[in-house]
C-alpha cells in the first residue's frame, strides 16, 4: 500500500490569506508557495538548491517577521517491487488547490473516491483531485514498454501540478517526486 498526501504550503501566516479571501470584493490568494508531496517540497521562490531567499509573513496582530533560508528541497522516493500491484490511497490536503497527479509509464485503476466504492474500475492516466478529496486506486505499471527486464532498476517520475489560473502556466506550481524500481540509495532526492 502506497500513501500520498498532496498538499500546498503558503508562506504568509493563515491570518492574511484569510483576510485577502474574506475581503470584499473577493481576493484570489493565488497558487501556495509551495506543493508537497508527503511533506517533501520546494519553494517556487527556490528552484535550485542552495538559492538563498527571505520570505515575510504577517501574524494576526498585524506584525511582521521575515525568516532568510537557504532552500534543500528533497523529494519524495517510494521504491517499488515490481512484482506487486499497490493499493494508491491519495489525498489532496491542500488550502485551495486543485492537484493533478500522474507517474511516468504508469496508469491508476480508480476504485473508489471520498470513500465511496465503484462498481465498476476505471482506468486513467492521471488523477484529478479537489481540496479535501481522497481517491482509492490501484498503481499499475503500463506494459507497454518494450523490456519489461530493464525496469527492475529504472526510475520514474512522479508530477503533481496545479490547475493553472491566467492564460500561461507561469502561475502552475509543479512537484516531482521518484517511483523507482530496484536501489533507492542511487536516487538523489534533493535535485
Amino acid at each position: 500500500e502506497l500513501r500520498i498526501i498532496m498538499s500546498d504550503w503558503y508562506h504568509p501566516s493563515a491570518y492574511t490569506l484569510n483576510t485577502m479571501l474574506e475581503h470584499n470584493p473577493f481576493t484570489w490568494v493565488g497558487n501556495g508557495d509551495s506543493i508537497l508531496i508527503n511533506g517533501k517540497g520546494e519553494s517556487k521562490h527556490c528552484s535550485f538548491n542552495g538559492t538563498t531567499t527571505t520570505l515575510t509573513s504577517v501574524s494576526s496582530d498585524g506584525s511582521t517577521a521575515s525568516v532568510t533560508t537557504t532552500c534543500r528541497g528533497k523529494r519524495e522516493v517510494f521504491s517499488l517491487d515490481r512484482s506487486k500491484t499497490y493499493l494508491v490511497r491519495v489525498l489532496n490536503g491542500a488550502y485551495l488547490a486543485f492537484f493533478n497527479l500522474a507517474i511516468a509509464g504508469h496508469y491508476f485503476t480508480v476504485l473508489g473516491v471520498d470513500g465511496n466504492s465503484f462498481t465498476e474500475p476505471v482506468d486513467v492516466n492521471s488523477l484529478d483531485l479537489s481540496s479535501g478529496q481522497r481517491v482509492m486506486a490501484l498503481l499499475r505499471f503500463n506494459n507497454s514498454v518494450s523490456n519489461p527486464d530493464r525496469v527492475r532498476n529504472e526510475t520514474f517520475l512522479m508530477q503533481v501540478q496545479t490547475d493553472w489560473r491566467g492564460h500561461d502556466n507561469t502561475n502552475a506550481g509543479i512537484a516531482h517526486a521518484f517511483v523507482t524500481y530496484g536501489n533507492a540509495s542511487t536516487i538523489q532526492s534533493d535535485e
